[in-house]
Parts: structure tokens; sequence; C-alpha cells
């Protein structure tokens, strides 16, 4: 497709709403796509003419009346009346074509209609977070080790529907992006803002936060999946109820969900801008008072709910309260994960946490192994081991 095909046909687009990729613009998906390229390329076109219009005449009186043709200034006129009427007016007209599209569209994208389905979303150093109606959370890391996408993580929304889209910054300036739904929305902290659209066709398209916000800003990726209405409706009832998974999948699943991964590492033992969780759980913890705490369920927990009570020596305290955010259920399900990849750990205890729960509930791990379940699965595997050292020693 080359440059004048192109330019010639996104006009003709944009006036149909099509629904099709043009030379400037990425593919409609939302019922106010066709409105902005309407007015984009109502502005573009305006451009176009007077550019060539100006630079034409422009080229024309370089050739036309350049020094070597008529080397005497000839006199001008200082006033001509139509021709001043003229770029006063059509300039005029023109802007108010340009402010009523544009107003027109403006005020379609800030109005969302009164029955619309409400997502709230939550911006922050540096992921994406959404949150359902129904208590569902969605959101964090996009792919797992081997660069496979992780679905859940995704915004998923019904087709044909109007969605809009609540958000909250939890600590700097973001900004809220969708090209194919021509949708962008700063996402302010201490305040709330709002965004809806009605996604026209299923597919997956990205989503950008297009506010520097960091240093990982370029990472701050996700998706929005648009599917059928009984899709969505499926997608919804699992992340309400995990069950089918286990209290250490359910952990990393809310380990990504709610941002640790962008500050703690979980797989290489390395430090970000968290220390890592690698072998950590059931170790020792050097605070910057000076003081050494054991790294159990309960400095996990507090560390969750009020992150400045205990600070991680050579590390600074700006982590963010999870307080009001998080469930008690799921910060047992991180501890579990924090197990699993702890040496300092019982292999039969991490292995009970492996384990998906029952279909009534009870088993080895339960819909979500507790704090106590799991001090007690620890005791229980330290009197086995005690029990085999006795008998060692009696033989």
């Amino acid at each position: 497709m080359n440059f004048a095909s192109a330019t010639a046909g996104s006009l003709h687009l944009a006036l149909l709403e099509g629904r099709g990729q043009t030379f400037w613009l990425p593919e409609q998906a939302s019922s106010a796509a066709g409105g902005v390229d309407l007015s984009f390329y109502i502005i573009y076109w305006i451009m176009v003419f007077f550019f060539v219009l100006l630079m034409g005449l422009t080229f024309m009186f370089v050739v036309k009346y350049h020094k070597g043709v008529h080397p005497k200034a000839e006199h001008t006129p200082h006033h001509n009346l139509p021709m001043e009427l003229s770029w006063i007016l059509i300039p005029l007209a023109l802007v108010i074509v340009i402010f009523w599209y544009g107003f027109k569209g403006y005020m379609h994208l800030t109005s969302p209609p009164a029955n619309a389905y409400q997502i709230r979303v939550v911006g922050k150093q540096w992921t994406w977070q959404f949150i359902y109606p129904n208590g569902g959370i969605s959101g964090g890391k996009l792919m797992d080790e081997q660069g496979n996408d992780i679905p859940e993580s995704f915004l998923h929304v019904p087709v044909d529907t109007d969605v809009v889209l609540i958000m909250e910054s939890e600590d700097v300036l973001h900004s809220f992006y969708i090209p194919q739904f021509r949708v962008k929305q700063d996402v302010v902290p201490g305040r709330y803002t709002k965004v809806w659209f009605k996604a026209t066709k299923e597919g997956t398209f990205n989503i950008f936060c297009t506010e520097y916000c960091g240093k990982d800003h370029s990472s701050m990726l996700s998706k929005v999946v648009v599917e059928s209405r009984a899709n969505f409706d499926i997608y919804l009832d699992k992340l309400k109820d995990r069950s089918p998974y286990s209290p250490a999948e359910n952990g990393e699943y809310y380990y990504g969900v709610f941002g640790c991964v962008q500050c703690h590492d979980s797989k290489d033992k390395v430090t970000i801008t968290g220390p890592t969780f690698v072998d950590a759980f059931g170790g020792q913890v050097s605070l910057e008072s000076g003081e050494t705490v054991p790294m159990d369920e309960n400095y996990v927990r507090e560390s969750i709910l009020e992150p400045n009570a205990k600070i991680h020596a050579g590390f600074q305290g700006v982590m963010p309260t999870f307080k009001g955010k998080i469930k008690d259920e799921q910060i047992n399900d991180i501890i579990a994960f924090l197990k699993t990849i702890s040496n300092n750990v019982p292999e039969d205890v991490k292995e009970a946490l492996r384990k998906v729960p029952e279909p009534s509930g009870e088993g080895a791990g339960g819909e979500s192994m507790s704090v106590e379940d799991g001090a007690a699965a620890e005791g229980a595997a330290a009197e086995d081991a005690a029990a085999d050292v006795a008998e060692g020693i009696q033989e």
C-alpha cells in the first residue's frame, strides 16, 4: 500500500466509521473510534489542503517573481477587503467545524452511560490491576518465564457492552491508553478518573501507560481481551473461585496481581527494588534498626499490611501498604507460594502446598492453606524428622 492510496482511502474509512486499519491509525475496535478518527481526518485534510496550496503558491511566486525575471519590485496594494475577509472568515469557519467535532467527541468520551458495567483499575509502579464487581482481581505479570501469555493478567470485557473504568493510582501519575479503542485518560494519585468504551469486536488489544512513571515505565503493559458475554462470565467465575488451583498456584497468581513481582525476585535470587524471596522464608531478616527477626508468617503479613514497621536493612521504605486492598486468604496464599520457593521449608510441606484441593474443599491443601495449617504441617514434619533421628540413634 503506497502513501497516496492510503491517504486517499483514510477519510473515506473515517466518514463511514470503517473498522479497518488506515495509514495513520490502528484498526477501530470501539463505538467511539469512528468519531475520533473523523475529527482527526478533518484536521488532517485541512492541513494537507493548505500545505499544498501555500507551498504551491510559494513555489510559483519564486519562479514567477525572482530577481532575474523582475529586477525591480512592483507596486503592491496596501488594502484588499475581499482577501482580508477571506483569510479571516474561512479559517474561522474551519476552526468552528474542528471545535464542533472535537467537543462532540470529548463530551461523548467523558459521559459514560448510567448503566455501564463498572471495573476498577489501579495503576502502580509498574503494573495495572483490574478489580471486577464480584471481587475478582486480575492484572500483574503478562508472561511466564517461557514467554507465554498469562491471560488471567489481562483486562477482560464483554463485547458490545458499555464498560466504564474507574481508575486510581497508588503512587505517581500514570496514563491509561488503548489505541484501538481511541481512549486515553490520566490516572492521578489521590483522585478517581473515569473512561468508558463499548468494544465492537472480539480480540486482544494492547494497553499502554503513556505518562513517564519511573524506571520501568516502558514495561507497564497489559492487554484487554474482548470476548462474548458467556466467555466473560466464565472468566469472572474463574477469578472469583480459584479452588481448582493449589494454594501455591493461587499465591503465585496474587504475587503477580498485587505487583510483588515488580520489586521482589522469586526466580533467580537477584535484588531488584526490594530483597529477593528465593530461600528467604524460614530464614533471618536483618532490619534497619539493627535487629534480626525471623521471616515467618507474621513477618510477611506485617510487611504486606504495615510495610514500614520493619524495614529490611539496605533497602528504602518505599513499599505501599496493601491494607484494605488484600484479603486474608490472599495473604495466606502468597505465604504458601513463598514457602515453596525456599529451601528452608521441608519438602513435604511444599508438596502439600502445591496440591490442588479436593472438590469438597478438604484435603492436604484445602481451599487455601492458612497460616495455622502451614505451621501445623511444619510441626508435623519436624516431629517426623526427630523420630527418624531417634530411630537412627537406637539402631
